[in-house]
């Protein structure tokens, strides 16, 4: 699972490539529906917008397309020059069907473009691109002044990914009627009905403001922020990068708000190796979006957004103190996960509330934490905060905590080494040491808290140190004289090719269940 994470995680940061400066000439919209079954227009287009303050000089330009996959680009040059808050309307080529022509084109091609997905790039020369067959290998490119890649299929886009899968009745529209860049082609652009606009038309109106908000704000006192899918800016100090796997940073609030209910820390999704470093103050402009990994699982609200919408404001800052969770801090529901099926956001009662209030920030368990669960191939394990102490839940003999349906123990916590493992390439398998239940964490652990595969979780930002319990694995007693032991052993993912793992396995079957 890890592997293929790690290859999808590679294949992103390719297909994101490097995310242009916001120029003042983009491309607007894009739709290659046009003549098609069900289409109402005849022709394919391209439609472009200076959301600049001065006219500029597009003579020598062209626009290009490539199929979703393909290095084979067809252009159409331009012409003239398009002034402030102006369209430009390329026309190309037309299908057997459609009822309406498109407005007087400002220029025309030929290019049969894909209804469904594809790259479309505007380009400063009217020399033919060669890049696009491999992901994010058309960036770099000085010569590109913006890009668009449309469908899911597209292995070049701008920022975190493309636009949505079109149709023969939907066009990729820029927000805003045109104005809104943020480098981020799935943020910056909404599928729906084509509306091209040539030279002539009439200028869209100022975009509204994007809000300035507390990060608090954007959490809000629920497992879904209330500004989901809008623009929004904020502050914070970063308190952890990830450069692999979700790349990104941890973002939190420095001076927070007073509702113990709204998290004071959020992901900031940069699906780029970020720009910024560990305690660093920043403005980040971005789309609120809902992260869910699969159905069953809660979401993560993250701020989608590219590094070039962030602005570094201070170096240097202290980080915020972590929250403790256990004896000098707060406590979580010791007994129940969530007794009213989400209707109410309630952390005093409920764990799975308790511990979305503090989702994305600097948590904190003081040295002392029990091991409760061994260390997994994925490099996570189980503790219990001050050796359970205040705990309800009943401890087993061999140093474990009893999970029950009347008890599920959420007031033990997972421990992650996303963080401690967070390099590129060659990115370790688990970088967490071997712990087993009964083992005594002899450091405090700190890392902002995440949620993954249906468990919050702390991602650890220091290697956690540790007193072993002295745990060893049971040996059964070798059957008597008219006895037959019957055993069951789960080798889970067993590779004949593992060195290390298949003589462990195989010595616990012959020695330790005496087979």
């Amino acid at each position: 699972m890890r592997l293929l994470t790690a290859v999808a995680a590679l294949l992103a940061l390719m297909g994101a490539g490097n995310a242009f400066a916001a120029g003042d000439v983009v491309i607007s919209q894009v739709y290659g529906g046009g003549g098609n079954s069900g289409a109402t227009l005849k022709n394919d287009y391209i439609e472009l917008y200076n959301r600049g303050t001065t006219t500029v000089d597009i003579s020598t330009w062209s626009v290009q397309y490539a199929s979703s996959t393909g290095s084979s680009w067809a252009r159409t040059n331009l012409s003239g020059s398009l002034a402030p808050g102006k369209y430009y309307l390329v026309q190309e080529a037309a299908g057997t069907g459609g009822t309406t022509s498109l407005p007087t084109p400002d220029a025309t091609g030929s290019i049969a473009m894909s209804a469904t997905t594809g790259k479309v790039a505007l380009v400063m020369t009217q020399t033919a691109l060669t890049c696009g067959s491999a992901p994010g290998n058309c960036f770099p490119n000085a010569a590109i002044s913006d890009f668009v890649g449309y469908g899911t299929a597209a292995t070049n886009f701008e920022g975190a990914g493309p636009t949505a899968t079109l149709s023969n009745t939907t066009a990729a529209l820029r927000n805003g009627g045109g104005t809104i860049d943020t480098d981020n082609n799935a943020a910056d652009f909404t599928a729906g009905t084509p509306n091209p606009r040539n030279s002539g038309g009439t200028p869209p109106p100022p975009p509204p403001p994007t809000p300035e908000l507390e990060i608090g704000q954007i959490q809000g006192a629920s497992h879904t922020s209330p500004y989901e899918g809008q623009m929004v800016s904020t502050t914070g100090t970063v308190t952890a990068t990830r450069i692999a796997g979700g790349r990104g940073f941890y973002l939190q609030d420095p001076s927070p708000d007073t509702s113990s209910a709204t998290s004071e820390g959020i992901f900031i999704f940069t699906n780029a190796v970020p720009s910024v470093s560990i305690g660093t103050a920043v403005k980040v402009t971005g789309t609120v979006s809902e992260f869910r990994a699969a159905t069953v699982n809660l979401s993560i609200t993250q701020i989608s957004t590219s590094n070039a919408a962030v602005s570094t404001l201070t170096t240097g800052n202290p980080l915020p103190a972590a929250t403790v969770i256990g004896t000098g801090g707060l406590f979580p529901p010791t007994e129940t996960i969530d007794d009213d099926s989400f209707a109410t956001f309630d952390p005093a009662n409920d764990a799975i509330d308790f511990y979305e209030s503090l989702e994305g920030m600097l948590v904190k368990l003081n040295a002392g934490a029990a091991v409760v669960g061994p260390t997994k191939n994925f490099g996570e394990f189980v503790a219990l905060p001050d050796m359970g102490s205040w705990t309800t839940g009943l401890r087993t003999p061999r140093g474990g905590i009893l999970y029950s349906y009347a008890d599920p123990q959420p007031e033990r916590l997972a421990i992650d080494d996303e963080i401690l493992r967070d390099q590129i390439s060659p990115r370790p398998p688990r970088a967490m040491p071997n712990l087993d239940v009964g083992d005594v964490i002899t450091s405090a652990i700190v890392g902002p808290l995440d949620y993954t595969f249906a468990n919050y979780k702390i991602q650890a930002t220091s290697t956690p140190t540790f007193v072993s319990g002295g745990l060893e694995p049971e040996v059964t007693a070798a059957p008597r004289d008219q006895e037959i032991a019957i055993a069951t052993f789960n080798v889970e993912n067993l590779d004949p090719s593992d060195t290390e793992a298949l003589p462990r396995l195989a010595a616990q079957i012959v020695d330790n269940l005496r087979s």
